[in-house]
């Protein structure tokens, strides 16, 4: 397991507004009723890293910590079948 601390100068409760602003969005590939997802691997930001997450469209597999710049993470660093899910953890689909 690992333990990612909050980047510096992100000001607590910031990550939960991510995806407020029109130019950067979270999306959330799996249902608040019904998660499927694979075993704890970490953490990010006091919030659990999952190795997988799984929904409707497939499963997506832990990749990596996004960028953090000016206490926004962008769009720009995703991949193709890449997710950014809050607080700023890339999730690639299988």
């Amino acid at each position: 397991m690992f333990d990612i601390r909050r980047p510096q100068g992100l000001v607590p409760g910031a990550d939960s507004l991510i995806g407020a602003t029109l130019n950067y969005r979270i999306r959330q590939p799996v249902s608040e009723d019904n998660p499927k997802r694979g075993p704890r691997i970490g953490s990010y930001l006091g919030q659990p890293i999952f190795e997988y997450i799984h929904n409707q469209f497939g499963t997506y597999i832990f990749d990596r910590i996004g960028q953090c710049v000016d206490n926004e993470y962008s769009l720009d660093q995703l991949e193709k079948d890449e997710v950014l899910m809050s607080p700023g953890l890339i999730y690639k689909l299988r």
